[in-house]
């Protein structure tokens, strides 16, 4: 029933993982700081989720992501 990985397989699994999850968690501040008129920020904050994701997996991509966008909705505020 379960599906056991080999180590090599088993860990290009994470791999993609743990960027793909940095890559979903990064889209929305990329998102919203392309439609706040934020470019830069979000595009910083996808990146930076990418390596959190890849250092922590969601337990770094998820509170980089938060800190991000709340920056891109202050600053978008005082614009």
């Amino acid at each position: 029933m379960f599906i056991f990985l080999t180590g090599e397989v088993n860990q290009l699994a994470v791999f993609i993982g743990a960027i793909g999850i940095g890559v979903i968690m990064g889209l929305i501040p990329l998102l919203v700081g392309i439609s706040k008129d934020q470019k830069g920020l979000g595009i910083a904050g996808f990146i930076s989720c990418i390596i959190g994701g890849f250092l922590l997996g969601i337990f770094l991509a998820l509170p980089v992501a938060i800190v991000f966008l709340i920056t891109i909705l202050v600053h978008a505020k005082k614009v």
